[in-house]
């Protein structure tokens, strides 16, 4: 199934994306972007696990994006490319918001604000 797709969403605990990655890494022959919602998990060893030279988005939905009106942060390696940008963008799109920081570690404050912005929003 992951040699025909031109994106596979990465929707595992942290704890088990290293043996995930391990498990599909035969199989990303045709290097499908990999878009993560990996909490905490750093593109880079996204990267080294699936073999290098892997198109990477990271990113971090909030808890509404189970109802449509969520908001996501995202962020791509030096990989992606344009045409998969928006790829990623027509995917998370499809939960609500979305929007791209420019460095990963910037992610890393998105995902201590989604954790608990929505409560203060309701």
């Amino acid at each position: 199934m992951v040699m025909q797709c031109d994106a596979v969403v990465l929707a595992v605990k942290p704890q088990i994306l290293p043996s995930v990655c391990k498990q599909i890494k035969t199989h990303t022959h045709r290097r499908p972007l990999m878009i993560s919602i990996a909490a905490g998990v750093k593109s880079h060893n996204i990267n080294a696990w699936l073999g290098g030279g892997i198109s990477i988005v990271r990113t971090m939905p909030n808890t509404p994006v189970l109802v449509g009106k969520g908001a996501t942060g995202m962020v791509a390696n030096d990989a992606v490319s344009d045409k998969q940008k928006t790829l990623a963008e027509q995917i998370l799109g499809s939960v609500g918001e979305y929007f791209w920081v420019k460095e990963e570690t910037m992610l890393d404050a998105v995902t201590a604000l989604s954790g608990s912005g929505p409560a203060y929003s309701f």
